[in-house]
């Protein structure tokens, strides 16, 4: 059976999280400043100090990230932004420099290193361009906020048709506040939505923290029935304590339970993120408890932040899962990945049957405040009749 895990659970796998990846941004920083000290030192020589300035630099993300999340001040803003971005150029960085390895190898091999006085320069352009574009368009693009339409024949309903409004993965702290909180407001607002799920990861930080958009927040949640699920960004920052504060602004907390919606008179079924549970295994179950022992003869819209057992869902009768979590990868080319992961979906509408599942690839972003071919959405979706029913 689930267990709620104390706050000590979470500060622990913090400090997992934080060890394994300040290893692996160490270790890649020194790769990437042993191939571009070849690529651009005069010669295509070996120069330490590429490497010194990469360690110095990852040392500077580290610190901030650390300091954030222990210390989480509005004045860390700044600081915050140049870390996060650093994170993104580091990402296209490592890419580049795997990309530049390699012909740097072939350029030795073949000669073409020291015998074409092209060869140099046409790597250089390669390399620093391989940066500067998904940077410059990962930062243009993260400033984007676009809302996605769908129309979905919900299973077992019979009503006059009604209004969702998803947002998933806004990551409220440091790098998404009030300006884009607004945003949402004004956006939603114009869609005048029946129910309004938040599918995870709304809090990138401890609610404590984040008195100054409890105003944003309340006004966001009273434009229609507002629903809510816990995501592992919840669950990391404070898990009861998050809990609360989606309950104090207006968010109905489906916390491992079942309502009915007064209004369109659905049940809408919501489950905590994997992390919040003792094992994979009694995650798997709780929501095979929920799904089995929802009210018969409604509609089952189930609420969870990670698109996984969507399959399971659609064997038990849920007509439409609403999740979030994977961004999409963010930036390009890590799709790629979060397609292979979540087989059931990682992006947009998927089905199977009747049953359909929603992927948001995230209302706000997380970590770099860069998205490189997977712009952040709003989703509307308008539910109606399935054929099948009337």
């Amino acid at each position: 059976m689930a267990q709620e895990a104390p706050g000590e659970r979470s500060k622990f796998e913090a400090l997992i999280f934080i060890s394994i990846v300040s290893m692996i941004i160490m270790s890649t920083s020194a790769g990437i400043g042993t191939v571009w000290s070849f690529v651009f030192s005069p010669g295509n020589s070996f120069h330490w100090e590429y490497i010194a300035i990469m360690i110095v630099l990852s040392v500077y993300v580290l610190g901030v990230e650390v300091i954030s999340f222990v210390h989480h001040r509005r004045w860390m803003r700044p600081f915050y932004m140049v870390s996060t971005t650093m994170m993104g150029t580091f990402f296209y960085m490592s890419i580049a420099s795997v990309t530049g390895g390699f012909l740097l190898l072939i350029g030795a091999l073949t000669g073409l290193l020291r015998g074409a006085e092209w060869f140099p320069w046409t790597l250089r352009f390669m390399v620093a361009g391989g940066v500067v574009i998904p940077v410059v368009w990962g930062l243009i693009e993260g400033r984007f906020l676009l809302t996605k339409r769908v129309k979905i024949p919900l299973k077992g309903y019979r009503g006059k048709g009604f209004r969702i409004v998803l947002i998933s993965d806004v990551h409220v702290g440091l790098l998404v506040a009030k300006h884009r909180l607004s945003r949402i407001e004004r956006m939603i607002l114009r869609e005048r939505p029946d129910i309004i799920v938040s599918g995870g990861d709304l809090l990138d930080t401890n609610p404590r923290y984040l008195g100054y958009v409890t105003p944003h927040l309340k006004r966001i949640a009273s434009l229609g029935t507002s629903y809510a699920v816990i995501g592992n960004h919840e669950f990391y920052h404070g898990f009861e304590e998050s809990k609360e504060f989606l309950r104090d602004v207006g968010f109905e907390v489906m916390d491992n339970r079942t309502v009915i919606d007064k209004v369109t008179g659905v049940s809408i079924i919501g489950v905590s993120d994997p992390s919040a549970f003792e094992s994979h295994d009694a995650y798997r179950e709780k929501i095979e408890v929920l799904v089995s022992r929802a009210p018969k003869g409604r509609p089952l819209i189930f609420l969870n932040h990670q698109p996984i057992h969507f399959r399971k869902a659609a064997e038990l009768g849920v007509g439409l899962m609403l999740s979030g979590h994977t961004h999409s990868g963010q930036m390009w080319p890590a799709g790629f990945v979060t397609k292979a992961i979540f087989k059931d979906g990682d992006r947009g509408l998927n089905r199977v049957g009747d049953s359909y599942l929603y992927v948001c690839i995230g209302t706000g972003s997380w970590g770099p405040p860069m998205r490189v071919g997977a712009p952040s959405e709003l989703v509307v979706l308008d539910i109606m009749p399935a054929t099948s029913d009337r």
